[in-house]
């Protein structure tokens, strides 16, 4: 189950050097654009001042080495190589990843469904929280057959 994934073909819809930058270094003004970006419909007050709590606590090399390994992830070619069943489950309005990201996810691995919400962005299972949930059950209910045993 993916949802709201990484982009497997690295950061390819960044512009630019410049737009790289600003990920990997932001200011903390850059950061809580970023944070409030993730969504479509700006969560309550409390909820977003308690995520950038959270934000804010990253350090500066975690940043930067997140931003360096988003950009270096490009495994679409090795997808073809899943066998158990799959779903991409996202946003329309993702400003994260670009809704033509998650497609190319979804198209390159077999027996991989697809979930995208309207006029949500790349949190549904915060903006979509019930929807999200309900497809997230409905996806493992029907493949709990192809799922293997747990180890003894």
């Amino acid at each position: 189950m993916l949802v709201s994934p990484a982009s497997t073909s690295g950061l390819d819809f960044l512009p630019d050097d410049a737009s790289f930058d600003a990920l990997a270094y932001p200011t903390r003004d850059q950061q809580a654009a970023l944070a409030r970006l993730a969504f479509r419909h700006v969560p309550a007050e409390e909820d977003l001042l308690a995520l950038l709590a959270v934000i804010g606590r990253a350090s500066a090399r975690h940043i930067e080495g997140a931003a360096r390994s988003m950009r270096a992830f490009a495994p679409q070619a090795d997808l073809a190589a899943l066998e158990l069943p799959s779903i991409v489950i996202c946003g329309d309005r993702d400003r994260h990843v670009p809704l033509r990201n998650h497609l190319a996810t979804q198209q390159a691995i077999p027996r991989c469904g697809l979930q995208v919400y309207f006029d949500v962005g790349h949190v549904p299972f915060a903006e979509a929280p019930d929807r999200c949930a309900a497809d997230i059950s409905r996806f493992l209910a029907t493949v709990g057959g192809y799922l293997p045993a747990a180890p003894r």
